[in-house]
């Protein structure tokens, strides 16, 4: 019995010391980005929203990769999700806005810019200028 529980505890410490959390699997994912390698940023940023449902930012990030090797829909819905989960997310609205106006849905594109420049993005006020008009 002894055995057992010193087996268990020592499987529950391990798991414990070589546990990732999600930041450090979205902190991967963005240098994978940075470094071109996208499909392992996809598969870190994965990670990072398997650890934390509710992880905006890995959502957003891993919407940007998307939709940099063309997946537009899937970057859209990253985007949503991000801005579903922190409703204030000016970078998610920015991005979804723009991926929208590139995508031909320009009244709902230009409405994301429009929140976004409401939640304080600055980029968001040149975009409009040049996508809105």
């Amino acid at each position: 019995m002894k055995r057992l529980i010193s087996i268990l505890v020592f499987v529950c410490l391990a798991q414990l010391l070589w546990a990732q959390t999600a930041n450090e699997f979205f902190e991967r994912g963005k240098e994978k980005a940075n470094l071109g390698k996208y499909k392992e940023a996809i598969y870190e940023f994965n990670r990072a929203i398997e650890t934390d449902r509710k992880f905006a930012k890995a959502y957003n990030s891993r919407g940007v990769v998307k939709e940099i090797i063309g997946d537009f829909r899937g970057a859209i819905k990253d985007y949503s999700t991000a801005i579903d989960i922190e409703p204030g997310f000016y970078l998610a609205y920015y991005n979804r806005g723009l991926v929208k106006i590139f995508m031909g849905q320009q009244e709902s594109g230009c409405e994301d810019l429009d929140k976004a420049e409401a939640l304080g993005h600055r980029r968001a006020i040149k975009a409009k200028k040049e996508c809105c008009k």
